[in-house]
């Protein structure tokens, strides 16, 4: 996971990036010179970080244990660290909670994803105690008064607030103030107001929903692709609820797997060509295809669907992203070291990268892509 500045600051600290390995290593990369500047572990098994809105603080967030830390920006000092333990109607047993996402909102707050208690987490980071001055939990209702019925094990629950192992954060706005908190175990995602803490809806998804950056259209719709099915479910943002389930295109069955991420879009919010491509890490054929948002379903040809790799079953995340320009669409194929360049408008594809080729490179172990972060995100307010 990369997280970088924001335009707007100085270039003293836009000029760094974080990134948190799976492994705890929350690493400060200089992008002029492309060095680790500084370094620090944090547990064992770790997935998100971020900064504050001006840049002054990091927060980053560890499984295993189960605790976020604080830390100073610049000299990556420790001034907090937060330990979580709770319950949710589906662990009525207090347990260390896993953390998944972190999400930092203009309002002032970090949103913290506490997985095993099914709860999302609100740290005031304008108050130098970092006090945790809300949560949202499994127990909570929804504005909507929706009920979604999931199956888990041999247990049938309702979910109205934060259902079962909340993974993902996404905002809806440029703000945070409308945040989707995917829940994979639920099949669901749930909508938040941040400016009154409220849980807004729960929206049924395809299953084991899985967004990554998700593609938001501003002001319109979120789109999620969904790990164990090919289907992908658009959300309309003025009445935050189900726009239209799209199933994918049958070069990708859609009972054979789903897929991982989708294209955000650029800083001005544009989605190129009207066209945002989606993954399919886990169907039996690896590659991409567009859909297009005005018709809301699959594009039809062209672009056609640029199929990398057929007949690969198990997990090959690819991470779907467009150049500044909008002109193609870049995606690695993970257990390979090619990442692919797709003509956006065709679906043609047309260059690979070898990451073996790079040079010069030090590589610890065989190349295998699994996240592509753009720098264009510096200038994009939805991350």
């Amino acid at each position: 996971m990369v997280r970088f500045g924001r335009e707007e600051w100085p270039e003293s600290k836009r000029r760094f990036a974080l990134d948190m390995s799976r492994g705890c290593w929350l690493s400060k990369i200089d992008l002029y010179t492309m060095q680790i500047v500084r370094q620090i572990k944090i547990g064992v098994d770790c997935r998100s970080a971020a900064y504050d809105k001006d840049g002054k603080y990091i927060i980053a967030s560890s499984k295993d244990p189960g605790h976020v830390v604080i830390l100073d920006a610049d000299t990556f000092k420790v001034l907090k660290v937060i330990p979580f333990l709770g319950v949710s109607k589906f662990f009525p047993t207090p347990m260390m909670g896993r953390q998944g996402a972190i999400l930092t909102t203009d309002l002032g707050y970090w949103l913290v994803n506490v997985k095993d208690a099914g709860m999302v987490l609100v740290i005031d980071y304008r108050d130098p105690e970092f006090p945790i001055v809300h949560a949202l939990t499994s127990y909570d209702n929804n504005s909507k008064n929706r009920r979604v019925k999931v199956q888990i094990g041999d247990k049938t629950y309702e979910v109205t607030g934060i259902g079962k192992s909340p993974h993902e954060l996404n905002k809806l706005d440029k703000e945070g103030r409308y945040v989707a908190v995917t829940r994979q175990e639920s099949d669901t995602i749930t909508i938040l107001d941040m400016k009154n803490f409220e849980i807004i809806n729960v929206v049924p998804c395809g299953k084991k929903p899985h967004p990554g950056p998700g593609t938001l259209v501003p002001g319109k719709y979120f789109l999620t692709n969904a790990i164990a099915e090919g289907k992908i479910t658009a959300i309309n943002l003025q009445t935050m609820d189900v726009e239209k389930y799209i199933t994918y295109p049958k070069e990708f069955p859609a009972d054979t797997g789903g897929g991982l991420y989708s294209t955000p879009p650029l800083p001005d919010g544009r989605i190129p060509k009207g066209l945002a491509w989606f993954d399919t890490s886990f169907n039996i054929n690896k590659g991409a295809f567009a859909v297009d948002i005005n018709l809301m379903d699959v594009a039809t040809a062209p672009p056609k669907p640029a199929v990398f790799s057929p007949n690969k079953p198990g997990k090959w995340a690819m991470h779907p992203g467009h150049t500044p320009d909008g002109r193609y669409v870049i995606s690695g194929l993970e257990r390979t070291d090619t990442v692919y360049r797709v003509d956006a408008e065709t679906g043609e594809i047309v260059g690979t990268i070898k990451l073996k080729e790079i040079e010069p490179v030090q590589l610890l172990e065989e190349p295998s892509p699994t996240g592509i972060f753009p720098a264009w995100r510096i200038k994009a307010p939805w991350f």
